[in-house]
């Protein structure tokens, strides 16, 4: 499983960073592809996004590639911190981290209030 990494300022669980596998794959039959060329999964009761950002002009240096994000009930509650170069990858990413937020969210749950 990726490391997870806090975001700045969030409050747990919200997540970004996610380092995929190289050998596992997304569950492609869940992403299904939106009018404006990004994709989208429902997964881990949590809604995933990836989308492609082009090369900025100069001198803009930001890298090209795929960055997603995780949101549950309509609030961003993890991201990409870098893109991916591989749409494939992000896409695990994302998956990865619905599945850590679900995790955490179970235990959250199951803990005495």
């Amino acid at each position: 499983m990726p490391a997870l990494v806090e975001a700045p300022g969030a409050t747990a669980p919200d997540l970004v960073c996610c380092a995929p596998t190289m050998h596992r794959h997304p569950q492609i039959r869940a992403w299904v592809r939106e009018e404006d060329g990004s994709y989208k999964a429902e997964l881990h009761g949590a809604n995933l996004h990836v989308s492609w950002r082009p090369e900025p002009r100069p001198p803009a240096t930001e890298p090209r590639g795929y960055a997603w994000a995780v949101e549950v009930d309509g609030k961003k509650r993890a991201e990409s911190s870098e893109v991916a170069e591989e749409i494939e990858h992000a896409m695990l990413a994302a998956e990865d981290a619905a599945a850590e937020l679900e995790r955490q969210a179970a235990v959250e749950a199951s803990r005495p209030h």
